[in-house]
């Protein structure tokens, strides 16, 4: 018996689409599908989470971003920038 290659290719199309079906008939229905996108709860409700943040990428992070925050305010950088004209 000889099978066509449009024969073949729609009995695998078959076979993968009742695969796909059974797979999700058998899924658990309580299964968390947010589960994974979760924010961290010490993180949570705050509005830069990188500040408590822990762990040596996080430090570094803190030193740099602590080292490029003006102390000054805008007003005192545009009469700085104004009298350096």
């Amino acid at each position: 018996m000889k099978i066509t290659a449009k024969e073949l290719q729609d009995n695998c199309y078959t076979k993968t689409k009742v695969m796909a079906k059974e797979k999700y008939d058998n899924a658990p229905e309580n299964e968390d599908k947010n589960a994974g996108v979760q924010p961290d709860p010490e993180t949570l409700n705050t509005t830069d989470p990188q500040e408590h943040m822990e762990g040596p990428l996080s430090s570094v992070m803190q030193s740099a971003k602590e080292s490029f925050e003006p102390d000054e305010t805008k007003e005192e950088a545009d009469a700085k920038k104004d009298a350096g004209k």
